[in-house]
């Protein structure tokens, strides 16, 4: 007579793949946290970068100057350097970097989701660009940066978009020379 054979797997079996499971989990857990992290704020730094780029495309094809600001209510600019409220893109043809009588709103973002910040440098509220698309408002440094950090303070995730007067944008990581 034949033997039966055996076709489950037996309690101990099935606790020593569990176990193993839970520990290659565990290990793996912090750095999907530090890359769901890093792409989050890479995604935002992408949202903006594609904005400015926009701003400065609509100077050149406008042929006026462009500002794109900070903004809670999405109507007017906030005397704030925080763009993580929402910013708006606006022709601005007396370059007062404020939205007056008759000067049209082009686009708009919204308050972005989750509590990370995107911060203006040396204060700065607003980026501008002439109708040659060359940005006016530079502060001292010469160079504008646009820093995005997350609510930890993570520098690994942080990231920043740098401008120069030609309005060329560069993404640094953070810790790099120019995202210090």
């Amino acid at each position: 007579m034949k033997r039966p054979t055996s076709r489950g797997l037996t309690l101990i079996e099935i606790l020593v793949v569990v176990a193993i499971v839970a520990i290659v989990s565990a290990l793996a857990a912090p750095d999907l946290s530090a890359l769901i992290k890093s792409n989050r704020v890479a995604g935002k730094i992408n949202a903006l970068n594609a904005d400015i780029s926009f701003a400065k495309t609509e100077a050149i094809k406008r042929g006026v100057a462009v500002t794109l600001c900070a903004s809670a209510d999405q109507l007017t600019c906030s005397p704030s350097s925080d763009l993580a409220q929402g910013w708006i893109v606006f022709a601005d043809p007396d370059e007062n970097q404020a939205i007056g009588i008759g000067e049209a709103i082009i686009k708009v973002q919204d308050k972005l989701k989750g509590d990370d910040r995107i911060v203006l440098s040396e204060s700065q509220t607003t980026v501008s660009f002439n109708r040659n698309g060359y940005i006016y408002n530079l502060p001292s440094s010469g160079m504008q940066v646009i820093k995005v950090t997350t609510s930890d303070s993570d520098q690994r995730s942080q990231r920043c978009l740098t401008f120069q007067r030609i309005g060329q944008a560069k993404v640094t990581k953070g810790g790099e020379q120019t995202c210090a």
